[in-house]
């Protein structure tokens, strides 16, 4: 079971990053099938702008990681080096694959026959891109757990895990995570940003269903990242914010929902969101127009359909969908100055605090 659990969720990934990868990069792919492009990278190693000025990063880059990159350099050509020999052995095996099994599904008439010679070529495609993205998934993991928690020191006093969380069920408290069969998370990062405590962490959350004939099926009922924060506010009740999900939905949440259905006068808020809570003065307190107003700018600013809320034991959880896959690192065929995987850090955490700025949390009053 664990092994077809990370074939699963990790090797999806991996391969999926892969493919994409090699597409975005055509020409590098088969430039290295032919053996270039495998020398390391020596020019100038210098964190600047395209002006040539150096960035508030350089410091820190020059003292933590620029001194690895020479080592990391020589790890990803030998990454390429094993990743072009697996190609070269399996491209051709994948392409007669692929034509075999095109010929029985085209050739026979029986069903049966159909259906075992298309599973059995995308079983084979799958095993044999999952064998080829190994060395590359390997050299970004470990980037990823070496580099990047230099990076994150450069907030403060973070920690990052690039393995998430062990479970969102801690956060079932809040009363707005879905239910969910199986969970995955990834990059784990706690730290503080102006006094107030914050973790994230990216997760995706399915469920699975059988159909008619006891064919098992799975799809997403959460994939984006989960940001919690501690609160300077004082308070004792549960106060959630969930996504307007029409007329009927609402009814029946309104019916069997232990809290109660707040009424807001912004209207603009009130066609957005359903608000809950067992607290109502208290849950106007929070939902002030200001509050609504930053949590609209909020989801324009993380580009999310799907941003919910909750308040709870003095924290507010927040999950917001997204299909951008953060905190990842940059093409294999890039050298390993890291220069584009810090750039997009930076600004990814940038839009987590302006989270905190919009919403005001670093203030003891008012919202």
């Amino acid at each position: 079971m664990g092994f077809n659990f990370n074939i699963n969720f990790r090797g999806v990934k991996d391969i999926t990053n892969l493919t994409a990868d090699t597409v975005g990069n055509v020409g590098n792919f088969f430039n290295l099938l032919l053996g270039q492009g495998l020398y390391p990278y020596e020019g100038p190693v210098s964190f600047t702008d395209p002006k040539g000025a150096e960035k508030p990063f350089a410091p820190h880059y020059n003292e933590h990681i620029r001194p690895l990159v020479g080592q990391y350099e020589n790890r990803r050509i030998e990454a390429l080096k094993e990743f072009r020999n697996l190609s070269r052995v399996c491209l051709p095996i994948g392409i007669m694959t692929s034509a075999l099994s095109l010929y029985f599904i085209v050739a026979f008439d029986n069903v049966d026959v159909k259906k075992a010679a298309g599973a059995f070529g995308m079983i084979a495609l799958f095993l044999i891109f999952y064998l080829c993205s190994r060395p590359v998934s390997k050299y970004k993991s470990d980037i990823k757990g070496d580099i990047f928690p230099k990076v994150f020191s450069f907030f403060g006093d973070y920690c990052y895990n690039k393995e998430g969380i062990p479970s969102v069920s801690i956060f079932k408290p809040s009363d707005i995570i879905p239910s969910y069969d199986n969970e995955r998370t990834e990059d784990y990062i706690k730290g503080e940003y102006k006094g107030v405590t914050l973790e994230i962490t990216e997760a995706r959350l399915e469920v699975e269903s059988r159909d008619s004939e006891g064919r098992r099926s799975t799809h997403n009922v959460f994939k984006g990242v989960l940001v919690l924060l501690s609160m300077h506010k004082s308070f004792k009740g549960k106060t959630i914010i969930k996504r307007d999900r029409g007329g009927m939905i609402n009814w029946l949440t309104d019916k069997f929902n232990a809290l109660e259905k707040v009424g807001l006068e912004d209207p603009v808020f009130e066609k957005k969101f359903e608000v809950y809570s067992d607290d109502q003065v208290e849950a106007r307190y929070l939902l002030t127009t200001s509050f609504m107003e930053r949590l609209l700018k909020l989801s324009e600013l993380m580009q999310s359909n799907y941003i919910q809320a909750s308040f709870y034991d003095n924290k507010l959880l927040m999950m917001m969908d997204s299909d951008k896959n953060r905190f990842e690192t940059s093409s294999i065929y890039m050298p390993a100055t890291f220069e584009e995987d810090i750039d997009t850090i930076l600004a990814e955490m940038n839009e987590i605090f302006q989270i905190i700025d919009i919403l005001k949390l670093d203030q003891n009053i008012g919202m």
